[in-house]
């Protein structure tokens, strides 16, 4: 877990409980503070967070989930990518453009860190 990151709150199942995510702000000794927006600020430790069942996803810049099938666009760009696959830990979206040596459409991998320095933001919620 490290500063950046994002969480969510699942039931006894796993499956995802709420829609609100929380950010990891600061991260010591293995205990995390995260912003949890109108919910306010909380001090966290490995033991509450699995109390809580929380689990790291990954989020675009604004905090919404990568889900398959997401159209997402980068800060300043005009072409638009699909999310193909979302892990806690990467999202990897397909490219539709002149950029490609291979063809007309590629995949780019990113972890958190890359999504905030790309300013890759979820536009849509699926592709229909």
């Amino acid at each position: 877990l490290a500063e950046g990151d994002w969480l969510e709150t699942t039931d006894s199942d796993g499956k995802a409980y709420k829609s609100d995510l929380a950010k990891v702000k600061f991260v010591f000794n293995d205990v995390a503070i995260v912003d949890w927006g109108s919910f306010g600020n909380y001090r966290l430790s490995r033991e509450d967070m699995r109390d809580h069942r929380l689990r790291k996803v990954i989020a675009d810049v604004k905090g919404k989930k990568f889900q398959v099938g997401q159209v997402v666009q980068m800060k300043g760009e005009q072409s638009l990518g699909v999310v193909a696959s979302a892990s806690s830990d990467s999202v990897v979206c397909t490219w539709s453009g002149s950029k490609s040596l291979l063809g007309s459409s590629w995949d780019q991998t990113y972890d958190q860190d890359d999504v905030h320095v790309t300013g890759l933001t979820v536009v849509k919620r699926r592709m229909c």
